[in-house]
């Protein structure tokens, strides 16, 4: 079930930019582009990404494996520096944005959003290079449908062309085990590069079918959710509900702010409980996205009601068949009702054709998600850090940090 309205006035600027990246012609392949025939500008009037909309938005709809949280609005949104209420100033020198511009043939083909600040640590202070970060892990990645060679492009530019920083961080998501591959490459095999864990997620691939996904599991884990069934066929009082507006684009803007206004109550009753603050604090956060997301069609929420009241949610954002929850919440008092919403919401996703949901990190507490039942691959948010000049200061830190040292085995 969706509850949308259609036909309230749309964001006239909104139209205009997602209307012409559907115009817009792509650039060559990225396998087609050598390396001398790239190159980098730093957009250092830019002191805003939404400066930068029109363009972030026609390489954003064209980047592989898009999330929300690369639009321009998202990071304005809710990424603030952490000496301050306000976004990042690229005027200021303490925080401040970096915002990079690969082109190919004089076109831009991608944008590698930056966020330079002084980390004060145990072995004093550094001038530290890394990617926006909000409550839900790192900046996903460049923005453009060329990401690898955006990156190589932009790590050659700082590593050539600038000397203002002491370490650059950039994060890479790998399956639990496995070494990062991608940031390495970019940074090239010859450099000392380090690695440290910084946060997990659980993902899920999403076939064809429910049924297929069931067929993926074991015995004991389809007769669980055979047992979950029973009891909600039991009862009738029951409802799901999915809230997935088309955006700007498909005029399609209704808010519904009275449906954030029952999800509410789920998030009161979690006082008492461990995750209470955290929980409304990124409550509160979504609530401040909650309109820009919408106008992007990328606002998911799956509600599920018992008794006509609120039992359990999950807000997430949704772009192009991924779905990443960050926010996910049960009354305490209704027993498996987290597990009864993850199935009810999978289903739903399989049946509209999404192919893979990711549960980001602070999106669930604890164990939430039952890894016996839903089987989620599991994976790491590494972060891989290159020290410009290697002193003793920086390998004290390193060795402090946990990190260890990685190789890569290509270079551009």
């Amino acid at each position: 079930m969706r509850v949308a309205a259609r036909g309230l006035p749309e964001t006239a600027e909104m139209l205009r930019v997602l209307r012409s990246t559907l115009t817009e012609s792509p650039p060559p392949p990225a396998t087609a582009v050598p390396c001398h025939m790239l190159s980098v500008r730093e957009a250092v009037e830019v002191t805003r990404p939404n400066q930068l909309r029109h363009l972030w938005h026609s390489l954003w709809s064209r980047t592989p494996r898009a999330s929300f949280r690369q639009t321009p609005e998202f990071l304005e949104a809710s990424l603030a520096s952490p000496h301050s209420t306000a976004p990042f100033d690229s005027q200021q020198t303490a925080d401040r944005w970096r915002i990079l511009i690969v082109s190919a043939w004089q076109r831009p083909i991608g944008i590698v959003p930056l966020r330079e600040h002084t980390a004060r640590r145990a072995f004093g202070s550094f001038r530290v290079l890394s990617v926006p970060e909000s409550p839900w892990g790192d900046c996903p990645g460049p923005v453009g449908p060329h990401p690898a060679t955006t990156l190589t492009a932009a790590v050659r530019y700082l590593l050539e062309n600038d000397d203002s920083w002491d370490m650059l961080e950039l994060p890479e998501v790998v399956t639990k085990g496995v070494n990062p591959t991608r940031v390495p490459r970019a940074l090239n095999s010859h450099r000392a590069l380090f690695q440290r864990p910084h946060r997990q997620l659980l993902g899920l691939e999403l076939p064809a079918t429910f049924g297929q996904f069931w067929a993926d599991r074991d015995a004991a884990a389809r007769q669980r959710w055979r047992d979950l069934e029973a009891r909600r066929s039991i009862r009738r009082d029951e409802q799901f509900i999915r809230f997935r507006p088309g955006g700007a684009f498909h005029g399609d803007t209704e808010r519904d702010w009275e449906l954030l206004g029952q999800l509410e109550r789920i998030v009161r009753l979690q006082e008492g409980t461990p995750h209470a603050a955290r929980s409304r604090e990124l409550f509160e956060r979504l609530q401040d996205t909650h309109a820009l997301a919408v106008d992007a069609g990328s606002a998911d929420v799956a509600l599920w009601l018992s008794d006509s009241r609120p039992a359990a949610f999950a807000y997430n954002f949704h772009c192009r068949s991924r779905v990443e929850t960050t926010l996910l919440l049960a009354d305490p008092n209704i027993p498996h009702a987290t597990d009864r919403l993850i199935g009810m919401m999978l289903r739903d996703e399989i049946a509209r054709g999404d192919s893979w949901h990711l549960f980001l990190p602070n999106s669930v507490h604890g164990t939430t998600v039952d890894h016996r039942l839903w089987r989620p691959t599991e994976l790491r948010e590494l972060t891989v850090t290159h020290d410009r000049r290697a002193t003793i200061r920086s390998r004290l830190q390193r060795w402090l940090d946990g990190n260890r040292r990685v190789t890569s085995t290509s270079r551009c």
